[in-house]
């Protein structure tokens, strides 16, 4: 059985599901052009298959093989 740590981290609000940004973060860091569409919007299916060809392209990933996103 492993030891409790001694030492606290210095920011212990870890979970799986959203937590405190960074210091610094802000959304205007992001594209907000796509905000509020809906998953079937046109521009949002081609920025799918955009990221999903990138992804193949990188990996390379045999053309016979099906990707896609999982939630």
């Amino acid at each position: 059985m492993s030891k409790k740590p001694n030492v606290k981290p210095e920011r212990p609000w870890f979970s799986s599901g959203p937590t405190a940004k960074r210091p610094g973060w802000s959304s205007q860091a992001i594209r907000h052009d796509l905000l509020g569409r809906g998953i079937r919007a046109p521009e949002v299916v081609a920025r799918f298959r955009h990221g999903l060809k990138l992804t193949r392209d990188l990996l390379q990933v045999p053309e016979d093989w099906v990707l896609v996103y999982v939630p």
